[in-house]
């Protein structure tokens, strides 16, 4: 619901108003353009200075220290910098006299960005606000193989060269007697214990349940959103099981409109859950709202940063998240997982399913140094171990890269709307996973027994609701904006002229095929085993990105390039 811009001066005269006349500033420049949102917060504390947008009641503030998120279980001394570091969906920025930390949940659910120099540390939610507290922008080029591969910023990459993302389970700690940092990350490790299956099933669920006990949430002004798949049904079955009463508690779930009668989709499914648990169901629509498409895709850069590409879900222009925000819903409850459900079958998927494909990984790519891109290199830390096996090895990528990486971005769309609780990646449930043995951790089994032993009898989905944006993406609409800013200046001084050309000669136009093809994928869905429909889906897809996709990266980059260089233009904001 709330981001923040967190600044820690070396000389504490430097907070001054003006600088607090800059974070309102900023802070009303980073909130999308469809809410009314509470006046920005801006406080300094000593040489600590930090501005709040759309601050939310649930934000943790004490002595100069923020909370975002949601900690639970003992948090007495979170903003204590030196103490024990609380359990929970967080992102804590906490300071004294003598030094000033910044610490990340055990997942990095949510994203901490930070530049550090000689006289000063930036920390914030937000990329942008970070360069504008600059006043300059340095354009980093390594995100553009990494963006046009995955959809994502990559490996801990940001769109300016110089901030950095502070991996989960982290603490960067600046010692204000001689102004050094230091960054102490705990390593994901997967090693089994020697126990039998009832045992490690006995471990998880007490991990579970313990969790579950100490999430003190009023229903009232919290939501979960409900699939018909095995993580939301987990979520509303375990508070069942620890016998929380979720009498108050609503339930959301949103798509096309044409699938919630259809039957094994995920909106179909959800309202038979809500039906069982006797609670408030409601579906949203997600089909393509009647504003304009550009405004559309501005918004979602506006929210997300340009962080990820997975637009599919939010072209009703965030209508969902607005009504949840002017409904006084406080956040929602999501159910992430710190399993994963895709196979180990070779080191190439691996990378692909945990979202680390490489440009060398695709047809169309994989001659991209000779389209003028920067060579694209995998960290060292991302690579596979001796120790590791395949799966190993995905699961540890999943927990240090997927999560803090694509997963966070995804909830940052949400944040300028809503809070985030994420129960099922608390620290002990995480931890406990990783003393898992590969065959229980693969396709989530161990878990999806545990849910299978507490939830009802409802069927489980076997397809989403929601629109594929491969198909929006080849609308007549969407094909000429996307041809229009591709052919721009700022396309121009990005790409070469022969990625440039190989895009607009190759886009593809279609009409009304969303809704179609949507409800045929269902059917197939329903009718094919899964493991065939795996298959299909890997021999469709190819060894390509699809043209249109890649034009609608290459439009992210142009846009957000623009984006970060007019906010270091801006000097005075007129927010409306």
């Amino acid at each position: 619901m709330s981001k923040l811009i967190y600044v820690c001066f070396k000389d504490p005269a430097r907070c001054t108003p003006e600088m607090a006349t800059k974070l309102e500033t900023i802070c009303h420049r980073i909130t999308p353009d469809n809410i009314t949102p509470r006046p920005p917060k801006v406080v300094m504390s000593g040489n600590v200075i930090y501005g709040i947008q759309n601050p939310a009641s649930s934000i943790k503030e004490q002595d100069g220290s923020v909370l975002l998120g949601m900690a639970y279980g003992d948090d007495e001394n979170w903003w204590k910098p030196g103490a024990t570091i609380p359990d929970g969906s967080f992102s804590i920025f906490r300071s004294d006299e003598q030094q000033t930390e910044l610490l990340t949940d055990v997942v990095g659910s949510r994203s901490i960005w930070y530049y550090h120099d000689e006289e000063i540390l930036i920390a914030s939610s937000s990329q942008r606000a970070i360069v504008m507290v600059l006043g300059n922008f340095e354009f980093n080029k390594e995100v553009i193989p990494w963006m046009l591969s995955t959809g994502s910023l990559g490996p801990y990459l940001s769109w300016d060269k110089r901030i950095k993302l502070l991996p989960s389970d982290s603490v960067l700690r600046l010692k204000t007697l001689g102004w050094e940092i230091n960054l102490t990350s705990n390593e994901v490790k997967f090693e089994a214990a020697d126990l039998s299956d009832q045992e490690h099933e006995k471990n998880l669920m007490t991990a579970l349940t313990t969790t579950f006990k100490s999430l003190k949430l009023d229903f009232s002004k919290w939501v979960l959103p409900l699939s018909g798949g095995y993580d939301s049904r987990g979520i509303l079955s375990m508070f069942h099981h620890v016998g929380t009463n979720i009498k108050n508690l609503r339930a959301i779930t949103w798509g096309l409109k044409s699938a919630i009668n259809q039957s094994g989709n995920d909106a179909f499914i959800a309202k038979k859950l809500a039906k069982h648990y006797k609670i408030e169901h409601k579906y949203f629509h997600t089909d393509l709202s009647e504003e304009p498409l550009e405004k559309l895709l501005n918004r979602f850069l506006i929210c997300g940063e340009g962080r990820i590409d997975h637009v599919g879900g939010y072209l009703d222009g965030f209508e969902i998240w607005k009504t949840l925000y002017e409904s006084n819903v406080e956040g929602i409850i999501r159910g992430d997982v710190s399993f994963s459900s895709k196979a180990a079958e070779s080191a190439v998927e691996v990378r692909k399913t945990q979202g680390l494909p490489l440009c060398s990984d695709f047809a169309n790519l994989q001659n991209y140094e000779k389209m003028g891109f920067r060579t694209q290199q995998l960290p060292a830390n991302f690579f596979q171990k001796e120790s590791e096996t395949l799966e190993m090895w995905r699961d540890r990528l999943y927990q240090q890269f997927r999560m803090p990486v694509i997963l966070a971005a995804l909830n940052d769309l949400k944040l300028s709307f809503v809070e985030v609780v994420n129960p099922l990646l608390s620290k002990g449930v995480v931890l406990e996973t990783r003393k898992v043995t590969d065959s229980l951790r693969s396709g989530k089994l161990l878990f999806k027994r545990l849910v299978k032993k507490i939830s009802p009898n409802v069927d489980y989905a076997t397809s989403g609701a929601t629109a594929d944006a491969a198909f929006i993406l080849k609308s007549p609409a969407a094909v000429s904006l996307l041809k229009k800013e591709l052919n721009s200046a700022t396309a121009k001084s990005i790409y070469s002229e022969k990625f440039l050309e190989y895009l607009l000669t190759n886009l593809e136009t279609s009409k009304n095929k969303v809704n179609r093809i949507q409800l045929f994928k269902s059917l197939l869905k329903r009718l094919l085993p899964k493991i065939i429909i795996n298959k299909a889906s890997k021999i469709s897809s190819g060894n390509s990105v699809g043209v249109n996709t890649l034009a609608f990266r290459a439009y992210m980059i142009v846009e957000m390039k623009l984006k970060l260089t007019e906010d270091v233009e801006v000097k005075q904001f007129s927010f409306k």
